[in-house]
């Protein structure tokens, strides 16, 4: 809280809530006059519930969704900045939704583009947050109490799915999947069939007749094959002279060669120039992920893209102004044809 209420101030505004059903924050921050207010966080906190005093907006904050830091508008619960966004928005919120919603929701809330907040414990991990820090500023905003420990399920990181997913193997008929298994694979091959017999006799007596039928088969496949040979005009192995078209359709063939090499070359060449251009300046953009916002002091929010000069990612603003990807703040004007950081004067 931002004030300090008596014991017997207090209890009357625990029994006025639980009979009209109030939030018991709001109520006492009404109490208090509205007239201290909370000033923001030094470090990236989680959003634990909606705090008093602040406009009801939410600002991205590295995907955190932390609560609009700025001071509400005489005509509601929203700054003046979030309150031009509600009235862009169809749905009448600012853009990356409410606080007080989030509060509601929690774990199931989503703002108006469907996008769920960032796990705290990865963001943690990545901007290398001080905890101590954390926790000391989520008692002060929140107003919670010394003896506050921080949730362990705040701090867990959550490994985010990449790829496709897996393919589901539809449903089979077991007769069908029967049958796909015995026609795949090759074709045994048929088994010599030898007529039955009743003795001995004519059982060899069909044996040497089918023997003398595959050789007479055997014989004239090869005499097949020898006459194939015959009709096939015998190669010229040696080497003779070269007529006068001949010659001239053999210099054409090698100057189209010569010529064809050429452009090769020349396409290689321009291939390598080209991406001696393209990695002059490295821009990286991602309309979904590498877009977003930054709430400047006055409550604007400037729309960003991320860019990456000479190995080290930034944010870039429609002004050219670059800012620092971890405290937002403004760095310089970027020249795009130099690759380089300027120092200017900010307003």
């Amino acid at each position: 809280m931002s004030c300090s209420l008596s014991k017997g101030v207090e209890r009357a505004v625990v029994k006025i809530c639980d009979y009209y059903n109030l939030k018991e924050e709001e109520v006492k921050w009404l109490v208090c006059g509205k007239t201290k207010k909370i000033e923001k966080p030094s470090t990236v906190i989680p959003f634990i519930k909606k705090v008093y005093g602040w406009c009801d907006g939410l600002k991205v904050n590295h995907g955190v969704y932390s609560q609009c830091t700025n001071k509400p508008s005489v005509k509601g619960e929203l700054c003046k900045s979030c309150e031009k966004q509600a009235e862009k928005n169809e749905h009448g919120k600012p853009n990356n939704g409410l606080a007080s919603e989030r509060e509601e929701m929690m774990e199931m809330w989503r703002d108006p583009k469907n996008r769920a907040p960032s796990q705290f414990g990865n963001v943690a991990k990545k901007l290398e947050l001080d905890m101590d820090l954390v926790v000391s500023e989520m008692k002060r905003v929140y107003g919670l109490d010394e003896d506050y420990e921080m949730p362990s399920e705040l701090m867990e990181t959550k490994k985010s799915g990449r790829g496709r997913p897996k393919k589901v193997n539809p449903v089979v008929n077991d007769s069908d999947d029967e049958e796909e298994r015995k026609q795949r694979g090759r074709p045994k091959k048929s088994k010599k069939v030898i007529p039955e017999t009743k003795d001995g006799e004519d059982l060899i007596t069909a044996l040497v007749a089918q023997a003398e039928s595959e050789k007479e088969l055997s014989e004239n496949e090869k005499e097949e094959d020898e006459s194939a040979k015959v009709t096939e005009k015998p190669k010229n192995t040696k080497k003779g002279k070269l007529s006068d078209e001949e010659k001239e359709a053999a210099k054409a063939a090698k100057e189209a060669e010569k010529q064809k090499k050429a452009e090769e070359k020349a396409a290689a060449k321009a291939a390598k120039e080209a991406e001696k251009q393209k990695k002059a300046v490295e821009v990286v953009k991602n309309t979904e992920e590498s877009e977003g916002e930054l709430c400047s002091e006055e409550g604007d929010f400037e729309t960003v893209i991320k860019v990456t000069v000479k190995g080290v990612e930034y944010y870039l603003d429609a002004d050219k102004i670059i800012y620092d990807i971890n405290t937002e703040e403004p760095l310089g004007k970027y020249n795009e044809e130099e690759e380089r950081i300027e120092e200017c004067e900010f307003e």
